[in-house]
């Protein structure tokens, strides 16, 4: 499970968020092309069907299935986004649950005290059975 922290410098309005969940991503070429800014994520970082928690301002927004692995992108904004990950839009759904929420159940649950709220990058939640009992929660 990854949880993917959208930037407030490419989406500044909660709108902006909406808009590129229900309009952009799923009318990309190909459908659900989500391109990556480099240092995010590890090239082997994303796995095929992997549950990826879209978050934005501290609160999941979106939640979906990834459709492939992290990809090299060379499309006309490869300079700026040199990867990319297929959403699997079957799958994307729209939610609302604070990520410190869950990052609360995950400490509670497994007794493991890696910082979801607070990291730069993309955290991985890699406990299983944790993963598999929120994913269930929220789908």
């Amino acid at each position: 499970m990854r949880i993917v922290k959208l930037s407030e410098k490419i989406f500044p309005e909660l709108e902006d968020v909406m808009e590129f969940f229900k309009n952009s991503l799923p009318n990309w070429n190909p459908p659900g092309k989500f391109r990556i800014t480099d240092g995010r994520i590890a090239r082997d970082g994303l796995q095929p069907g992997e549950e990826v928690l879209f978050s934005y301002s501290g609160i999941i927004r979106y939640i979906a299935r990834s459709a492939t692995g992290c990809r090299k992108n060379e499309d006309e904004y490869q300079s700026e986004y040199p990867f990319y990950f297929l959403v699997e839009m079957n799958t994307l759904q729209s939610i609302e649950i604070s990520l410190r929420d869950v990052e609360q159940r995950y400490h509670h649950e497994t007794g493991e005290t890696k910082s979801l709220v607070q990291t730069q990058g993309w955290p991985k939640i890699e406990n299983r059975i944790f993963a598999n009992n929120l994913w269930e929660s929220l789908t």
